[in-house]
């Protein structure tokens, strides 16, 4: 989710200060948008910009295997893509709406952690992943946007948990930061 909001904001400062980025975004005109803003600042290193939809594994798979190949490796994953639920009570929603946010806001998470620890971290034996999740699931909020942002959070907080037991010898760390 580097191609607005959050996403992008922390794409163009990581850029700024020197490190080479790789932004992801699903579609063309928002990869546009981030590499004309980051021209606009004089950003000194260049962006890899790919599309991929985060829900889709092998646009994913192709999106960092391509990615490793031109920089040699990933050593940090900002995890950032996420969506809001729709409004209304609980009771109106449609399971396949519920279901399509649970792909776009949890299963991303470990689609695109996966990937990239498959093909990067775990090969070099070492990395960070950072999972922005929603500080709405710790808070007040209409039924339904709590109910879907603390499901995000509860994920993003577990793969955080199950990665530190199963990488702690590759030096692979995870950790889940909540945005308000």
């Amino acid at each position: 989710g580097g191609g607005r909001g959050i996403g992008k904001a922390l794409a163009l400062l990581c850029a700024e200060e020197g490190a080479h980025v790789a932004v992801l975004a699903r579609s063309r005109d928002e990869l546009e948008s981030v590499l004309s803003e980051a021209v606009a600042h004089g950003v000194p290193t260049p962006l890899r910009m790919r599309t991929a939809d985060v829900t889709d594994e092998a646009s994913v798979e192709a999106a960092v295997a391509s990615l490793v190949d031109e920089m040699g490796g990933i050593d940090v994953l900002l995890n950032n893509a996420g969506g809001g639920c729709a409004k209304g009570p609980l009771h109106e929603q449609s399971a396949a709406d519920f279901r399509a946010l649970l792909d776009l806001n949890v299963v991303s998470v470990l689609v695109v952690s996966s990937a990239v620890m498959r093909l990067a971290m775990m090969p070099q034996r070492r990395g960070v992943i950072i999972n922005i999740s929603s500080r709405a699931g710790k808070v007040y909020a209409p039924p339904v946007a709590a109910a879907c942002a603390a499901c995000m959070l509860c994920a993003c907080s577990a793969y955080a948990v199950r990665v530190r037991c199963v990488c702690g010898a590759c030096a692979v760390r995870m950790q889940c930061v909540c945005s308000a």
